[in-house]
């Protein structure tokens, strides 16, 4: 959605590097809309004190959203902040469930385990 070109100028006392960015207010309004549905998703599925949780990580996610696409922050600022909006919205929903059942796993595993060797 945005557009950016480096060039860069060689002459006798080094190099300078010219970097530009245009980015479209049509994109800007489709990024802050998206976040704005993905902190009010949130708010309206309220849990418990993992709600405030996912707000703070979803919120610092858009802020880093709206920062690659307005300030030239590039790509990896703009997918750390997807990444955190992602994690925002998965901790609300059911995040703890599958931390829950990983961590049954592994401890019926460790123990099963425990128990063939003490029985052989």
């Amino acid at each position: 959605m945005a557009y950016s070109s480096t060039a860069m100028l060689c002459g006798k006392s080094g190099a300078m590097i010219s970097k530009q960015s245009f980015t479209s207010s049509a994109s800007i309004l489709i990024t802050a809309l998206f976040c704005l549905i993905a902190l009010a998703c949130i708010i309206f599925n309220y849990r418990d004190t993992r709600t405030k949780y996912a707000i703070a990580l979803a919120a610092s996610g858009s802020v880093l959203v709206i920062i690659s696409v307005t300030v030239t922050g590039g790509l990896p600022l703009y997918y750390g902040g997807v990444f955190l909006v992602f994690i925002g919205v998965w901790l609300n929903a059911s995040l703890l469930y599958f931390v829950k059942k990983i961590k049954r796993t592994v401890e019926s595993n460790s123990s099963h385990e425990f128990n063939v060797i003490g029985q052989s």
